[in-house]
């Protein structure tokens, strides 16, 4: 739901600024669906399915000659799409990369979100989702340590096979 929104959100704030009205229809098009497929892979959801595609592309990109990437970038759409996806999930789960004070207060406001969304579904009487019992917070340095291990560093370690300047 609230990748929706954000996509929504998006395009209404370049709506307002009519930021693509240079764009031939059919283009934005294009570009509207490539960005809401982005915004859509940010849900943590998708994490393991965009990661395991995009290591598999990383691994193929990885071994071949840089003429042979450009050609490979142009050839399918997709290669574009895959990486603009994991580009934008990448920003969106990097708070463990940021220095302490800002990672920190981050992950302080994300937890708090956490128990505000199970606060509503204990309303709503529907299940409650993993970590978010408001009654029983996650310990926080154990969450981010297993965030660090089984999400950001698998991630971040498979970005610079295609972004070397990536490197960890």
């Amino acid at each position: 739901v609230l990748e929706n929104h954000h996509a929504a959100l998006f395009f209404e704030c370049v709506g307002r600024h009519n930021v693509f009205r240079h764009l031939p229809p059919s283009t934005y098009k294009e570009l509207r669906a490539g960005v809401i497929e982005a915004i859509l892979f940010t849900d943590m959801a998708s994490h393991f399915r965009l990661l395991a595609d995009f290591s598999t592309f990383a691994n193929v990109f990885h071994e071949m000659s840089k003429r042979r990437r450009r050609a490979k970038l142009r050839a399918d759409k997709a290669n574009g799409q895959l990486i603009m996806s994991m580009l934008l999930h990448a920003a969106d789960i990097s708070n463990g990369c940021k220095p302490w004070p800002q990672s920190k207060r981050w992950s302080d406001m994300l937890l708090f979100e956490f128990a505000g969304q199970g606060a509503e579904e204990l309303r709503r009487n529907l299940p409650l989702t993993a970590n978010m019992d408001p009654n029983s917070p996650p310990d926080q340095t154990k969450f981010a340590t297993t965030f660090t291990d089984f999400i950001l560093l698998p991630a971040f370690e498979a970005l610079p096979k295609v972004f070397p300047s990536m490197q960890v």
